[in-house]
């Protein structure tokens, strides 16, 4: 993204279950780690990379498992 970026110790706690930046604003904190969870569940990998100032990138890599559909 083109946001702010996250600093290395909110970096480390981004995908904990309540923890946000954001309560103030709203957040509750759960967005992150519910997805990891469900990435996580379907045998996928999650990772975030953010530099403070330049954004944070969320990578998603999910495993291809064909399925006939008849």
């Amino acid at each position: 993204d083109s946001g702010i970026g996250m600093e290395p110790d909110v970096l480390e706690r981004a995908c904990e279950f309540s923890f946000t930046t954001r309560m103030n604003r709203g957040g509750m904190g759960c967005g992150l780690s519910i997805s990891k969870d469900i990435i996580d569940g379907r045998d996928g990998r999650f990772h975030l990379e953010s530099s403070f100032g330049e954004g944070t990138r969320a990578i998603v890599v999910l495993p291809y498992n064909e399925v006939p559909i008849w």
